[in-house]
């Protein structure tokens, strides 16, 4: 296990320019870390990671952190600092691979915006899962403003093949994302399953080197960080590292070693290895710190950590079906004890894992709880701001303006929270949304979907005996809009739409008023057609740009 860290061992510069150690780990559940892992009284917490409870307990936790409910449109969100359906993104995961889409080039990430308006020279790197479009050479990370790239641009694939569309399949009745050692492999689906790993620097763009196949991706994602930081120049030049794990998402693989660590501590086999994969997430960011602690590069080092969106939870009851073989699906996350999952609009999807830490946090703030509201598109604005953008500077990104707002002061001065409102999403072609004012949370149209990874219901972890209580109703929201107060209610378990007509009516006001800015997928040149690029990229045997 990773050994603990010193932390905080600098006395930082109140006028130094910062660096950015900015961590996404994939489809984290809210139950799924030490810190906040719900055990059964008298039961030590089962998620060993005692790195990330380091930092989040030294730095300040985000108590009301809000995130998309599914990947492509959250990564969208927190790099652009847009919402989701101001940029066309509002029903579209840019990561199915044959497909032409990708976020507009009209908008600079942040890495572009460091590089254009900071008054510090910014080294900028990217590593683990892009998933915002590669259809085309300039949508790929290092034409949007990062120096090097080293990852895979789709959605998901195999932690250890690194193919997409990973088709690693079990045997009848018998989840299939298991360690390597029990694997059994089909021909893959579709066209062919191709490797999706990269190493671009500038305008190279060249596949990983084939030797990474074996490999557990969290462990290539750091060895990727540590050799970008000892080829880093200077400490003192300010670094912004985009350090995005593909871990926890499925498939449900780790090495043995990690897994191994929760022999004792759950019996269920799902949980251990989900445990697994987050002990080697925490393990990585232990090198990463260390190794920007030996490098220099840590004393004005800001940290911020979050999910992409709530774990996953397969409880769908009907089976999936593939070559043949009916599989019951399992993912092995948590969010209890909200209800509901990833690819949902309840607190299950959305609510995230958050927190800020590292040296350029004030001594009075580190080891304190923000109780204020945080989406995840602040970080654009914060982060900006931070490195020296100025306002005017920073609305020029992009043809909309940005919708983060700046939590630096509220979230280490304690001044009044910035945001008193946000946006889940509105989506009218599906019509669908939900909006937060204040309090009070509006959801119009069913918050799920016909989903094997999206669930209503709420559910136990199994080391708190695993009860799961499903939806009290079939499709709730569909046929009426509903409400909850989560100051009262965090779970989400009364809805009061029809005892608060009043707020009710307020919040569609203010969802209709939001609806008339929603700016739809032509618009904002999204997607093209273009031709398939799984046959295009065929002959290569891995997962490039294949559109000039």
């Amino acid at each position: 296990m990773a050994s603990s860290l010193l932390l905080w061992t600098f006395t930082v510069s109140a006028t130094a320019t910062p660096s950015f150690l900015f961590v996404v780990v994939d489809d984290l559940g809210f139950n799924d870390v030490g810190f906040q892992n719900n055990a059964t009284p008298g039961q030590q917490n089962v998620m060993q990671t005692p790195t990330i409870d380091a930092l989040a307990k030294g730095g300040v936790i985000l108590s009301d952190y809000t995130v998309y409910k599914y990947c492509s449109p959250s990564r969208t969100q927190m790099l652009v600092g847009r919402y989701a359906y101001h940029l066309g993104a509002q029903s579209s995961n840019l990561g199915p691979t044959n497909s032409g889409c990708a976020v507009s080039d009209d908008y600079d990430l942040i890495p572009a915006a460091l590089k254009k308006y900071a008054p510090a020279k910014y080294a900028t790197h990217a590593f683990g899962k892009y998933n915002l479009g590669f259809y085309a050479k300039r949508y790929t990370p290092t034409f949007r403003g990062f120096d090097t790239f080293h990852g895979f641009y789709d959605g998901g694939e195999s932690h250890f093949t690194h193919i997409t569309p990973f088709a690693v399949w079990k045997d009848p009745g018998i989840p299939y994302w298991w360690t390597p050692s029990d694997r059994k492999e089909y021909p893959p689906i579709g066209c062919g399953a191709l490797v999706d790993m990269t190493n671009n620097s500038g305008s190279e763009l060249r596949p990983a080197s084939a030797s990474l196949n074996g490999t557990f991706s969290a462990e290539i994602t750091t060895a990727a960080v540590v050799d970008v930081l000892d080829r880093h120049p200077s400490p003192d030049q300010p670094i912004f590292l985009y350090v995005a794990f593909h871990a926890v998402h499925t498939p449900l693989e780790v090495p043995e070693s990690y897994s191994n660590r929760y022999e004792t501590l759950v019996a269920d086999r799902d949980r251990r290895i989900l445990g697994g994969m987050i002990s080697a997430v925490d393990d990585g960011i232990n090198t990463i710190v260390k190794k920007m602690q030996s490098r220099g590069l840590w004393n004005n080092t800001l940290v911020i950590f979050t999910t992409d969106n709530g774990g996953p939870i397969c409880l769908n009851t009907s089976a999936a079906v593939q070559h043949g073989e009916k599989i019951n699906k399992s993912c092995g996350t948590n969010n209890f004890p909200l209800r509901g999952s990833k690819m949902t609009y309840w607190q299950g999807g959305t609510r995230g894992i958050g927190f800020v830490s590292g040296p350029a946090i004030p001594p009075s703030a580190r080891g304190t709880r923000h109780a204020g509201m945080v989406h995840q598109t602040d970080w654009y604005t914060t982060v900006l701001l931070l490195a020296g953008v100025s306002r005017a500077q920073l609305n020029a990104t992009g043809p909309v303006p940005v919708d983060g707002v700046d939590q630096w002061s509220a979230i280490t001065a304690g001044t009044s929270p910035p945001r008193s409102e946000l946006v889940h999403n509105i989506n009218s072609l599906g019509n669908e949304g939900a909006i937060r004012v204040g309090k009070w949370k509006l959801l119009k149209g069913w918050p799920s979907c016909d989903c094997y990874n999206a669930n209503d219901g709420w559910w136990a972890p199994p080391e708190m005996g695993g009860k799961y209580e499903p939806s009290p109703e079939e499709h709730p929201c569909e046929s009426h809009p509903c409400l909850f107060d989560l100051d009262a209610d965090p779970e989400e378990r009364f809805d009061l739409a029809q005892n608060r007509t009043d707020v009710l009516q307020q919040l569609i006001a203010r969802y209709e008023e939001l609806q008339k800015s929603e700016v739809s997928k032509v618009d904002a040149k999204l997607c093209v057609d273009v031709p398939n690029g799984c046959v295009a990229n065929q002959a290569l045997g891995v997962w490039q740009p294949w559109v000039e």
